[in-house]
């Protein structure tokens, strides 16, 4: 016989969202899906690859209003171009 424990799961505790907290969380924007959800202009990609080496990802994806996430997978996507260029 297993000398295993059972852990028993609690239930999950409904919790009601303020209806001013949520009309405020109705207005925000959605976030955007794959490749294209945040349209990069070029001008926007030519600074990407001049300052991403040598600034803070933090700041500059305050700048370009999106996450460092974001900024970082766009970087990416300008090198592996300039690659094969």
């Amino acid at each position: 016989m297993s000398d295993r424990i059972k852990l028993i799961k609690p239930e999950p505790v409904a919790v009601a969202i303020p209806p001013d907290l949520e009309a405020a969380l109705a207005a925000c924007g959605n976030t955007g899906y794959g490749r294209n959800s945040r349209p990069f202009t070029p001008e926007e990609d030519a600074a990407i690859l001049k300052y991403y080496q040598i600034k803070r990802k933090d700041d500059l994806a305050k700048v370009f209003g999106c996450c460092a996430e974001t900024l970082r997978k766009r970087y990416n996507v300008l090198i592996m171009r300039e690659g094969q260029a």
